[in-house]
């Protein structure tokens, strides 16, 4: 049975009243909120909506092959899928890769194998013991007026440890907080469906992988056109459009949509700068439940500027506390502050990446740029993080170890946007070294691994050995079977190939359109 068309016809049947009021933020924080009624009508168009992919050439066919593997494969445990000869017989002959196809798929194809059923919980997908509670509070909460949030609640059971790094830090709230988002309005709801089918067509190991990923397709492309018609209704809450439109970059960010992703952050940018009333941003001051997408749209807005060379959209002005005692505090990251808890990277080093970038764009004397840029990296060798949590030593260490790497990756980036250092250089290769010694306790695949593709790119980018090259690019690919990854080993390669050819220093960013995705 095709479940995406029970989706479709679930979303059809339920859309009530409820599903099209908005609910907005309860915050006294929030002064621009409104209150509105917003019906779309775009539901009976569901079946011929498709959306497009962009990304460099090859990436149709690694669609193709992942979703075959997937298909040929689904009763094997292997952690490593391979693709059979037979799988890549029927490509059409214009989307076959410049290099042999068996070779591309070994080089591109899936990585990852994960859990597809909740029967039982291994301690790789669960090392927080955290997952049982998420079943608990399900049961607690009821029954759902819209049968089909059943795919967002069954998403949750199965990739909460890839989807948010400290996820046992939101575990007693999550459900309750994705159930008042998803009611919310139609452009969040067909935007989280769209991502919870998408992980399903990543991961899954089922025939049912290729009208998964159509479907997620089509609800991409829906909420593309909800989003729209929400944008140009006043009635609408600025608080309700940003989060339409965060929900939208998210999906593009995993579906690597490249051209589609920058465009909608931009549009996010925009709203950002109506809620604050300014174009300025204090990430490690800003703090409640309604600020989550606020401070999502900070870390996008962060990385996208670091991997397209520009300023952010957003100017980043938070204190740096002298005292390391003042940065550490008593607590661990919280969901209701920083982006810590999401994405891995401590706050402190979110907001010295931001400013790094901005100094880099910074029309002042080489002089002063170089000057400040030895601040910024010595702020970011002397910082001290928040305390880690976890239920156990091994995931502990894990998590500081992966503070560590993005320490690392921070100094590189320094020298690379500021202070124009050669891969040869000392403290460049000490930091490529370190980040590979660091990956090298981390199991590939799994939290917190998944969530440090960045790290492991920039690594990747300076390095000079063959060797760790290789290591680098096998851990960016191990980190998923997100298309936006296979984009980033793309990235390397080429790259690599540039810089050896020249014999000169090369940088990431550059090419329109875009090529990757932090």
């Amino acid at each position: 049975m095709d479940l995406s068309h029970v989706v479709l016809d679930s979303l059809n049947s339920g859309h009530s009243s409820d599903s099209s009021s908005f609910r907005l933020a309860h915050s006294p924080h929030n002064p621009l909120s409104v209150t509105g009624r917003f019906h779309t009508e775009l539901w009976s168009s569901a079946q011929q909506a498709h959306s497009k992919y962009y990304g460099a050439e090859g990436l149709a066919t690694l669609e193709s092959i992942a979703s075959d593997s997937f298909r040929i494969y689904h009763l094997s445990t292997d952690a490593d899928k391979l693709v059979g000869p037979e799988d890549l017989s029927e490509l059409p002959k214009d989307t076959i890769p410049p290099v042999n196809k068996w070779d591309y798929a070994q080089e591109y194809g899936p990585t990852v194998s994960w859990i597809s059923n909740n029967s039982e919980f291994d301690y790789d997908f669960d090392p927080d013991d955290a997952l049982p509670l998420i079943q608990r509070s399900i049961i607690l909460l009821g029954e759902n007026r819209e049968s089909v949030f059943v795919e967002v609640e069954n998403f949750y059971l199965a990739f909460f440890a890839r989807y948010y790094y400290d996820y046992a830090s939101v575990t007693d709230l999550i459900i309750f907080r994705a159930r008042e988002r998803f009611k919310t309005s139609d452009c969040l709801k067909q935007g989280m469906l769209s991502t919870a089918i998408l992980f399903r067509a990543n991961y899954e190991q089922s025939g049912l992988v290729n009208s998964l990923r159509d479907h997620a397709r089509e609800l991409h492309s829906l909420t593309v056109q909800t989003l729209r018609a929400e944008l140009d209704d006043h009635q609408v809450s600025p608080w309700v459009k940003l989060s339409g439109a965060m929900e939208l970059v998210n999906h593009e960010y995993y579906a690597g949509n490249l051209s589609s992703y920058y465009h909608h952050l931009s549009q996010a940018a925009s709203l950002v700068k109506t809620i604050l009333q300014s174009d300025t941003m204090d990430l490690l001051d800003l703090g409640g439940e309604h600020t989550f997408d606020i401070r999502l749209f900070a870390w996008c807005d962060i990385m996208g500027s670091m991997a397209l060379s520009r300023p952010t959209l957003i100017w980043y002005e938070s204190k740096i506390p002298d005292s390391p005692q003042q940065v550490v505090g008593e607590h661990h990251a919280h969901p209701d502050k920083g982006v810590e808890w999401i994405f891995g990277c401590p706050d402190v080093l979110a907001i010295l990446l931001a400013r790094t970038t901005n100094l880099r764009h910074t029309e002042v004397s080489e002089e002063e740029k170089v000057a400040r840029g030895k601040v910024i990296e010595k702020l970011i060798r002397r910082s001290q993080f928040r305390l880690v949590r976890a239920k156990g030593s091994i995931m502990r260490v894990a998590r500081l170890a992966a503070q560590e790497l993005w320490r690392h990756a921070a100094i590189l980036y320094v020298h690379h946007a500021i202070f124009k250092s050669g891969r040869s250089h000392s403290v460049v290769q000490d930091s490529v070294k370190n980040i590979v010694r660091l990956a090298s306790t981390l199991k590939a695949g799994v939290n917190p691994d998944c969530f440090l593709s960045v790290p492991y790119f920039i690594a990747g980018f300076s390095a000079i050995s063959p060797k760790h090259r290789h290591i680098l690019r096998s851990r960016v690919l191990s980190c998923g079977n997100e298309r936006f990854l296979r984009h980033l080993a793309e990235a390397l390669d080429d790259l690599w190939k540039e810089s050896d050819a020249t014999g000169g220093s090369t940088s990431w960013a550059g090419d329109h359109p875009p090529k990757f995705i932090f």
